[in-house]
């Protein structure tokens, strides 16, 4: 299977990825989504294997837009920080969450 973006473009989205503190990101107060304790487990076992391959993504203000699953299961490990993402919009992530 062929990939759309180009080379240019996922060195762009690597280059923009950043490690920050966990205790800096803030959860989306209502985010619908939620996972039991053993579907957490489930994720910190695949982020031990695998590492993080999906960064979380955040809005410009350290709000978790998704991945809170990965950033709980990053807690279970013991880890200070998680790759993210940082997006951002004209018309403001809020708009877009809802």
């Amino acid at each position: 299977m062929s990939s759309n973006l180009s080379a240019a473009s996922v060195s762009i989205l690597q280059s923009n990825i950043i490690e920050r503190p966990i205790a800096a990101l803030k959860p989306y107060t209502r985010n619908a989504r939620t996972h039991s304790k053993k579907q957490l487990r489930q994720i910190a076992a695949s982020i031990e294997r695998f590492g993080f391959v999906n960064p979380v993504l955040v809005s410009e203000d350290d709000g978790i837009i998704a991945g809170h699953g990965r950033v709980e299961a990053a807690k279970l490990l013991g880890l200070k920080a998680v790759p993210t993402l940082a997006l951002s919009s004209p018309i403001g992530i809020g708009q877009i969450l809802i």
